[in-house]
């Protein structure tokens, strides 16, 4: 019976399919740039290897392709194997500073889309930078702007100009604004110049840009906005609503251009014509010569240019009552309005008049005042008795006007002469609204003369509100060298426009170790303030600017160096025992952009342990390089960190991961067998936790009989092996595996034969066998057999086994 059992046994592993496992084709490329930042019109190489995951693979790439996206930015020259042989190595050459993709390909490879940068060579002035201080103006004013041009190289970084750059500005839209000066030069050693532009005061808004170009460089530009104003109107005041025609007596027009559907006053952007036409009904039904004097009168009012207001007077009929009806009108904006005076009349010379008892008192009727910085028409002064009755002078008045805030509104001194009723009132008016004013003034006459009396008018105030100023700090240029002047441009802004300084005022700049900044005092009205600074050394730093008591203006700037700031070390991610690795050395400036030396500069490495890898102790990278190369030896696996140490440059270390190119093998098959049993072993392959496949298997079996066995690890890094067990004690494995790039490596197992057979001991007594019969034929004769010469005919197929003697070697070419 149990010879029956085994001899099944036997059978059924015979006709059970090897285990073995197709070699892994999905795998990924790994990539690795020589050196880290390609700079144009320079060869550079990019390391190609195969890779699983986020581990490398000792894996040749057979029909690596590579191409470009856009051999105008970089361009493949050659694609090799290394002397490594699992490391494909494409020498490319940067043509220009750009971004592009390379596209790579191979048989058995996921393809793959590689981004690329090549960088600029900060010796080449490729372009130009503009920008425009400050980039958005009310079409009300100011109108002053900057406008600055910078030599840089493709990357944006500023490049001092070898010999004298000719640039030429010029304005889309010339109805918006006009610059100063269109043709300017960079000087040799310099890197920006500038000048000024003025928006026009035409009334054209909207956006437009200004453009620089110089020869072989591309042109550049930068947007200037002009905001829209509200539709427009003209305002007509005539203050009085009564005037006494006692003697010679006259009244104002007064007009005022203002936004449409308030009284907020609008500064003109060109001359604004007003004509006006007065009319009485005094002689409405009497028949009156052509040629008298009747009051009527016609005539126009300019309101210039950069002014809101504008008047005119007229004479009214001595000793006449009636309504005196004014009518305005103008083209832009279209403008139909009209207002009445009431002439009145008594004789303030006839005894016991009105005006002779009593108080008289002294009216101020104000206008809407704009916050223009300038002298403007507040309103006008008049004299009334008890009763509010117009009355003339009757003597010369000397009259004061004090406002609220005399800071803000300085009123002139008005002086109403004997037999005048009234007078305008003029003061200077301050650049914006102070803090706590609420947009109101309360304006106090005070009279010089006895018997006079006078009572405050309260008059509203349009214009910037300190508390809504905002002061901007920026530079004129968009990046600073250091060791070089360049202006930082101080300036207010009311809702993103600019606005002037609303007083005089002292500057303070906090100190800086990077920036030298000058300060100055700065004047109500001023619009820009330029403060000349100097970069004295390279970095970041954050001014803070302060203006009397506004918010304070904060700028972070940096200032770049043409030398090398930092050394960028660059290795492959994992390094192999047995095989060196190229590291790159290379040069960056503060912005983290390739740079070239210049100067030899000498570089010391320090590693942390010396036992795992050989470096060289120092190397130069030479004048006028920004990059080199050296082999590292790799000795033992393990972790380790490198520092890169210069003169005036700050440390850079790295660390690298030494892995062994040995496998670590397992070989898994049970403690204790029987004699004669058929089992299996199963050998796995790893590196880092990383199953290895492809590795060629060799089995050899002492004490056993190897029947079905892989030859290579599968993709889960296992081989299997099928064994009959003929030894009564112990059968011996031994399985080796190796590579073209893995160290050969062997693992052993000995497997116990039970020969007591203790296993049955305490079994079950087994029923005795039947054997079968099929027509009184015994059909084992024939199914052994048969089976016997299929497993010699699938052996021999196969070629994978010879008989030589009782222990069978499987014979694996690697």
């Amino acid at each position: 019976m149990k010879v029956g059992i085994i001899l099944v046994l036997v059978i059924m592993s015979i006709l059970t399919p090897s285990l073995t496992y197709g070699a892994d084709s999905n795998f990924e490329f790994g990539t690795r740039f020589i050196p880290t930042k390609l700079v144009e019109d320079k060869e550079g190489m990019i390391h190609i290897f195969a890779k699983k995951g986020t581990s490398l693979v000792p894996e040749k790439i057979p029909g690596l392709t590579v191409t470009s996206l856009d051999s105008k930015i970089i361009r493949v020259l050659t694609v090799k194997d290394s002397e490594s042989g699992f490391v494909s190595e494409v020498t490319v050459k940067g043509i220009k500073a750009g971004t592009t993709k390379l596209f790579l390909a191979a048989p058995g490879f996921s393809s793959q889309e590689l981004p690329v940068t090549v960088y600029g060579n900060v010796f080449n002035q490729e372009q130009l930078l503009v920008k425009v201080v400050p980039d958005t103006f009310s079409s009300a004013g100011p109108f002053r702007g900057l406008v600055s041009v910078e030599l840089a190289d493709a990357d944006g970084f500023p490049v001092k100009a070898a010999e004298d750059v000719s640039v030429s500005l010029s304005v889309a839209n010339n109805n918006i604004l006009d610059i100063s000066q269109e043709n300017l030069v960079i000087k040799k050693g310099e890197y920006f110049t500038g000048t000024h532009f003025i928006v026009k005061d035409s009334g054209n808004t909207g956006k437009t840009n200004i453009f620089v170009t110089a020869l072989g460089m591309e042109t550049k530009s930068d947007v200037i906005t002009v905001d829209e104003q509200d539709d427009l109107q003209v305002k007509l005041y005539l203050v009085q609503e009564e005037i006494n025609t006692f003697g010679s007596s006259k009244a104002y027009i007064i007009v005022q251009l203002q936004l449409e559907g308030s009284e907020e006053p609008v500064i003109a952007s060109k001359d604004i014509t007003v004509k006006y036409k007065v009319t009485n009904d005094i002689f409405a039904n009497q028949n009156t010569s052509p040629n008298a004097d009747i009051g009527d009168k016609t005539g126009t009012i300019t309101i210039k240019k950069g002014s809101y207001w504008g008047y005119d007077t007229f004479s009214l009929v001595g000793g006449k009552t009636g309504e005196y009806l004014v009518t305005i009108t103008s083209g832009e904006p279209l403008t139909l309005e009209s207002d009445t005076i009431q002439a009145v009349f008594y004789d303030q010379n006839v005894a016991n008049a009105p005006s002779n008892d009593g108080d008289r008192f002294v009216k101020f009727e104000g206008l809407p005042i704009f916050a223009t910085g300038n002298k403007e028409l507040l309103g006008i002064i008049f004299l009334e008795d008890e009763s509010d009755f117009p009355i003339r002078s009757d003597k010369n008045l000397e009259i004061k006007l004090d406002s609220s805030d005399n800071d803000f509104l300085s009123i002139d001194d008005v002086f109403l002469q004997v037999g005048e009723g009234s007078a305008l009132v003029f003061g200077k008016v301050g650049h914006s609204i102070p803090n706590g004013i609420d947009g109101a003034f309360e304006i106090n006459p005070v009279v010089e003369v006895e018997s006079e009396s006078s009572s405050p008018t309260v008059v509203e105030v349009f214009g910037s509100d300190e508390t809504s100023l905002q002061l901007i700090a920026e530079p004129l240029i968009t990046k600073v060298l250091k060791d070089t002047e360049f202006p930082i441009v101080l300036y207010f802004t009311e809702n993103s426009q600019v606005t002037k300084f609303p007083k005089n005022s002292n500057l303070f700049v906090s100190p800086s170790k990077i920036f030298d900044v000058e300060t100055k005092p700065v004047f109500s009205g001023d619009d820009l303030i330029m403060l000349n600074t100097k970069a004295i050394d390279s970095g970041s730093d954050t001014l803070q600017f302060t203006v009397n008591d506004f918010p304070d203006a904060t700028l972070t700037i940096e200032s770049l160096s043409l030398k090398p700031a930092n050394i960028i070390i660059d290795h492959s991610e994992t390094i192999f025992t047995g095989t060196n690795d190229v590291f790159s050395v290379q040069l960056v400036n503060s912005q983290n952009l390739p740079v070239f030396a210049t100067e030899d500069i000498e570089i010391t490495f320090v590693v942390n342990d010396e036992s795992m890898i050989q470096v060289p102790h120092t190397l130069t990278i030479k004048k006028g390089e920004y990059y080199t190369l050296f082999d590292a030896g790799p000795k033992t696996s393990g972790v380790t960190e490198i520092s890169a140490l210069s003169e005036g440059l700050p440390l850079s270390t790295t660390n690298i991961k030494i892995s062994s190119l040995t496998p670590s093998l397992l070989l898994n098959a049970p403690e204790i067998i029987e004699s004669g049993e058929v089992f299996t072993v199963k050998i796995e392959a790893k590196q880092d936790d990383l199953p290895l496949s492809g590795l060629g298997v060799q089995w050899n079996v002492d004490g056993g009989i190897l029947q079905l066995s892989d030859s290579k690890t599968g993709t889960t890094g296992e081989a299997i092996a099928s064994i009959i067990s003929t030894s009564g004690s112990a059968v011996n494995i031994k399985a080796s595996v190796s590579s073209s790039y893995y160290s050969p490596s062997t693992v052993t197992k000995t497997v116990r034969v039970n020969s007591t057979s203790e296993f049955l001991a305490f079994a079950e007594e087994e029923p005795q066998f039947i054997k079968p019969e099929i027509g009184g034929i015994d059909p084992v004769i024939i199914i052994v057999p048969s089976v016997i010469i299929l497993m010699g005919y699938i052996l021999i197929k196969k070629g994978t086994i010879k008989i030589k003697n009782p222990t069978i070697t499987k014979q694996v070419p690697i």
